[in-house]
């Protein structure tokens, strides 16, 4: 069975790019805002990773990262941020709420694959 990655990202441009990069060896789910992707868990689905802007429009300021891990029942999913903010202030938020890796915007998209395979198989890693 492929594992699950969620993304929440405001951009359509984006969740399409990032569908069609892992759509082949991931059951991949994207929605636009923060409460989609709370509607979505509460919904009992436990995604084996979230990719995530922490700059929703609905919830700015990290708000959902913060909310993820706290929460007894999704701190253990691994976080991965994809954000324009400045990299100095995205690298300390990242540390501060235990994010397992970050990418600033424009990003690498082979080095966003490279990553979230290391999270998700370990050494049994994808070619795009």
């Amino acid at each position: 069975m492929k594992k699950e990655i969620l993304f929440v990202e405001g951009s359509k441009a984006m969740r399409f790019l990032l569908h069609t990069i892992f759509k082949k060896h991931y059951k991949v789910v994207s929605v636009p805002d923060g409460i989609s992707a709370m509607y979505f868990l509460r919904q009992g689905n436990k995604p084996d990773l979230i990719v995530l802007d922490p700059e929703l429009s609905d919830m700015p300021d990290w708000e959902l990262v913060k909310h993820l891990s706290l929460s007894p029942l999704y701190n253990q999913i691994p976080l991965v941020v994809i954000s324009s903010l400045d990299e100095n202030q995205l690298r300390v938020n990242a540390m501060k709420h235990s994010v397992a890796e970050y990418f600033t915007k424009p990003f690498n998209p082979l080095k966003l694959v490279e990553s979230v395979d290391l999270l998700l198989l370990g050494s049994n890693m994808h070619k795009i």
